[in-house]
């Protein structure tokens, strides 16, 4: 099974997201988002055949609900991505959540985490150059409750991506 937890996003805030991802697909081509995929991860662990592990590590974790708040696009490469504000909160729920899962013997990622939301992947601009600003207006603003996290499994079905949750921990 390849897993990660992730925090998912109401309806009505991917709704808003999807308006980012409109607006960077008038400006190019690329693999778009979908709805149903646009999460934020808070810890990869790739590969594993140990799904009780990780369900017992996510359910340990115990920290307050919170909101993400979106600020700003960038880019990874070709990666094109909404930012989420670093509140203490939220770097504490990674924090735990990344402790667990390497006590409970997963090898986590080391790079610092950079809170963000995937919005294309394989990005090719129309033009020589991208703007950002319509994408950071549909963003401005937007906050997310976040009230658990998930433990995701992500598969391919005829082709294309799908995320399964297979277990959540509500937040306090």
């Amino acid at each position: 099974m390849r897993l990660f937890v992730a925090i998912l996003l109401p309806a009505t805030v991917r709704q808003q997201l999807l308006k980012a991802v409109e607006a960077l697909r008038e400006q190019g081509n690329g693999n778009f988002t979908k709805e149903r995929n646009l999460h934020l991860t808070l810890a990869f662990l790739g590969q594993t055949p140990n799904l009780r592990a990780a369900v017992r590590a996510v359910h340990q974790v115990q920290e307050a609900a919170l909101e993400l708040q979106f600020e700003g696009v960038g880019a990874f490469g070709d990666l094109i991505w909404a930012g989420v504000k670093k509140t203490p909160e939220l770097m504490a729920l990674q924090r735990q959540v990344s402790m667990r899962l390497r006590e409970a013997g997963f090898v986590l990622e080391t790079r610092p985490f950079q809170p963000h939301l995937t919005l294309c992947r394989k990005f090719r601009p129309n033009g020589n150059a991208v703007s950002y600003k319509p994408v950071e207006r549909v963003l401005s603003g937007l906050i997310s409750p976040v009230s658990k996290i998930s433990l995701m499994e992500s598969v391919r079905e005829q082709g294309q991506l799908v995320y399964r949750e297979q277990f959540f921990e509500p937040l306090q």
